[in-house]
């Protein structure tokens, strides 16, 4: 399995960022998610850390995919990632942070 992640960071000082989780999930994400569940996503998860003023984290999303070809292959797509980009500002003020990586099951109700 391989996931991606985007994080959006707290800036110090910053109790309460500007971050519409609403159109994040429901506008944002379900752009990604319509071209990219053909592609081999898996899942897409969000954490929200929005109501814990002392959490460094904001937000998290995560996205499964079966393989790292399948995740390099959604990516590809240039001018969706830059339609994503371009969007970010219509909900934060936050950086999103990527990073992509092999997933491990380590334990758990769910491990193989």
């Amino acid at each position: 399995m391989y996931t991606s992640s985007v994080r959006y960071y707290r800036p110090a000082n910053t109790p309460s960022p500007r971050f519409d989780l609403s159109y994040y999930m429901s506008t944002h994400l379900s752009l990604f998610v319509k071209e990219w569940t053909p592609l081999g996503l898996r899942s897409c998860r969000v954490i929200s850390y929005l109501d814990d003023p002392t959490s460094e984290l904001a937000v998290l999303m995560t996205m499964e995919w079966p393989d790292e070809r399948a995740f390099r292959k959604a990516v590809s797509n240039t001018e969706l990632i830059g339609k994503g980009m371009e969007d970010v500002i219509v909900y934060t003020d936050l950086t999103p942070v990527m990073a992509q990586g092999p997933a491990y099951e380590v334990g758990g109700k769910d491990a193989a």
